[in-house]
C-alpha cells in the first residue's frame, strides 16, 4: 500500500476516534450528565487546523493526478472533494458551540447536543463515503509516479510549521489515550 494512503487511512483512524470522544461527551450531556468541555475543546482545535492544513490537501492532490490519469472515474466521484467545504462549516458551527459553552455564554442545550450530533454524523458519512469510493479509486487509478509526484507536490507546498505539526502530533497523542466509556 503506498505510504501516502496509509497516512491518509491513519487520518482517518484518529478521526474515528476523536469522534467517538466527542459521541461520547455529547451523549453524557443529552443524559444530563457531566461533560468533559476541555477534552471536546482540545478534539475541536484538532478539527479546526489539521484536516484543512494537512489531510485535505493530500487528498486533492492526489485527486488531481487522478483527475489526470482517469477523468472517468472522476465522473463516478462527483463532488465528494467538495464535502470539505461543508465539513469545515460544521467544525464552525460546532466549534461556536463549544466555545460559547466553554465562555459560559448563552447557548441552548439542544442547540449544543444539535449541533454537536449534526458534526458527527456528517463527519462519519464523510469518511465512510471517501473509504469506500475515494480511496479505491486512488489505488485502482494511481500509478507510482502519480503517488511519488503528489508527494513531492504536498512536501513543496506551504508547509504547516514544525512546531504545528508538534502541536497536532501531542494532541492525537493525548486524546487518543482518553479512554471512551
Amino acid at each position: 500500500m503506498p505510504e501516502l494512503l496509509e497516512r491518509l487511512i491513519a487520518d482517518h483512524r484518529t478521526t474515528e476516534r476523536l469522534l467517538d470522544l466527542i459521541e461520547h461527551e455529547i451523549f453524557a450531556a443529552s443524559l444530563d450528565e457531566p461533560m468533559d468541555l476541555d477534552l471536546i475543546g482540545e478534539a475541536m482545535q484538532y478539527f479546526r487546523g489539521y484536516p484543512d492544513r494537512v489531510h485535505h490537501p493530500l487528498e486533492s492532490a492526489l485527486y488531481r493526478r487522478l483527475a489526470r490519469r482517469r477523468p472517468d472515474q472522476i465522473e463516478t466521484l462527483g463532488d465528494i472533494l467538495d464535502e470539505h467545504d461543508s465539513l469545515r462549516a460544521h467544525v464552525t458551527r460546532f466549534g461556536e458551540a463549544v466555545d460559547a459553552v466553554l465562555a459560559e455564554a448563552e447557548i441552548g442545550r439542544d442547540e449544543f447536543l444539535n449541533r454537536g450530533k449534526t458534526f458527527v454524523e456528517s463527519y462519519r458519512r464523510h469518511l465512510t463515503k471517501e473509504e469506500k469510493r475515494l480511496f479505491p479509486a486512488f489505488t485502482q487509478g494511481l500509478l507510482a509516479e502519480d503517488w511519488t509526484v503528489s508527494a513531492r507536490e504536498i512536501a513543496g507546498a506551504d508547509r504547516v510549521p514544525d512546531e504545528e505539526m508538534a502541536a497536532f502530533a501531542t494532541l492525537q497523542r493525548r486524546l487518543l489515550t482518553e479512554p471512551v466509556v
